[in-house]
């Protein structure tokens, strides 16, 4: 299906622009809405993430690497079919009943001496299964489907199926590790594995042993393998050389927008001076995604979220519960919270919307006055705290100006509406504005 939506905003060109300026952080998207995306830069400076967040990070490229999903999903299945085996003889006494080859020399001892012309010493073959580099392989299927499952927060259902309906869903990522975890637990259900002893862990020797057996099957076992070696001891590693061939990204692109506008506000303050000092992925249900700081102020950056005292100290929540219309309470795209070095706090809230359509970035802006409206308590003790609303293309759009209730902004001029919010907090901020030159 095409890119393009009717009537939408965005050209091919404009989509892949913002797609593009958005990569370099978009390794910090893992919203279920997305899907993966090639990318040729590599990523640096992952150092920010902490041990949990890299580990998640980890888990899901793993599960999402085209090692990972061939091995599920071709070779795993023909390995199974043609497993690897050895085998090795055993002499049974039988009576009557033959099986095997006849080993006369001692059949014919063992009736003289038990004087039982019906018993026979059959020699048989038996197949052994429990080798390296079957170990290996069951090691790789468990991981993979705990790995799955750590990710997925819940027990698939056994009944859950692979219906139609499930695979045109396949596009977002956390569906796609469903699937994987689901066929995954198919093939741990093979008998063959109960003759296979489980390793609690794999090392090279481990790998090279597999390498090394007969067949293209096991030599990409081999190579799963290694992947999930280092996914496992090396996150950083493995994050650094996965993050340069895939990345998520938003299968919305309203979303997509949302995600791009908080990108440039953490690449315009970067600018000026400001140092990111913690941060989160999009999407793992941390209220806030970055905080900055420049000398003993900060700014905290929420993304689909708001502090506490902001739900608390809605004025429109009782209402809209008493019409019976939403027990939920509404919340802009972005909020920035600036700090002082005396911990007072002001506000920006910014509402995005990827339209050039006047009338419906009027209706923007009028919702970013019912936000101000709304949080009127929480902002109480906030003097000039602002709005912004951010379209994706206005004409005749003015310059800045200081101290207004409201902005309007645009794609191309966010950065020159945020360096002017910014100055309007020098004083708060106790910010020496010839100190720190804002860059146009």
């Amino acid at each position: 299906m095409s890119l393009l939506t009717i009537n939408d905003c965005w050209s091919t060109e404009d989509y892949e622009s913002v797609l593009n300026s958005s990569s370099e952080n978009l390794w910090r998207f893992i919203q279920p809405h997305a899907s993966v995306v090639e990318k040729n830069q590599i990523v640096e400076n992952l150092t920010g993430l902490n041990s949990v967040q890299t580990r998640q990070l980890a888990s899901i490229h793993l599960l999402l690497s085209k090692e990972i999903k061939d091995f599920i999903f071709n070779i795993a299945p023909n390995i199974l079919r043609r497993i690897s085996k050895s085998s090795f003889q055993r002499n049974e006494v039988v009576r009557g009943r033959i099986k095997g080859k006849v080993n006369w020399t001692k059949t014919v001892l063992k009736q003289r001496t038990e004087k039982d012309p019906t018993l026979f010493i059959c020699s048989t073959r038996s197949p052994i299964f429990d080798l390296i580099e079957n170990k290996v392989f069951f090691y790789c299927l468990h991981y993979i489907f705990q790995t799955g499952r750590g990710l997925i927060k819940r027990d698939l259902e056994v009944s859950e199926s692979i219906s139609n309906e499930y695979l045109n869903d396949l596009q977002k990522w956390m569906k796609e590790i469903e699937y994987i975890h689901l066929k995954c637990r198919s093939l741990l259900k093979s008998p063959l594995l109960r003759e296979i002893t489980e390793l609690h862990g794999i090392n090279m020797k481990h790998i090279q042993s597999t390498r090394k057996v007969r067949g293209r099957e096991y030599k990409s076992l081999a190579d799963a393998a290694e992947l999930i070696l280092t996914q496992k001891n090396q996150p950083l590693e493995f994050l650094n050389d996965t993050l340069s061939r895939q990345l998520l990204r938003p299968l919305s692109r309203d979303t997509l927008y949302e995600v791009a506008v908080a990108f440039n506000i953490l690449e315009t303050f970067s600018r000026n001076g400001w140092k990111e000092e913690n941060f989160s992925l999009v999407g793992e249900k941390s209220k806030i995604l970055s905080t900055l700081k420049k000398g003993n102020s900060r700014i905290n950056i929420y993304y689909q979220s708001m502090p506490q005292r902001f739900v608390k100290k809605s004025g429109y929540k009782d209402l809209m519960k008493e019409t019976g219309l939403s027990t939920h309470h509404r919340r802009p795209d972005i909020l920035l919270e600036w700090i002082n070095e005396e911990d007072a706090i002001k506000y920006t809230i910014i509402e995005v919307k990827r339209s050039q359509n006047r009338s419906y970035l009027a209706d923007g802006v009028y919702k970013v006055l019912g936000y101000l409206k709304d949080f009127e308590l929480a902002l109480q003790d906030s003097s000039h705290s602002v709005g912004l609303l951010v379209g994706w293309r206005i004409d005749q759009l003015q310059s800045p100006k200081k101290l207004k209730e409201v902005y309007t902004s645009d794609w191309g001029s966010l950065y020159l509406y945020l360096n002017q919010i910014e100055e309007n907090m020098n004083d708060f901020l106790s910010i020496d504005s010839q100190k720190h030159e804002l860059r146009y």
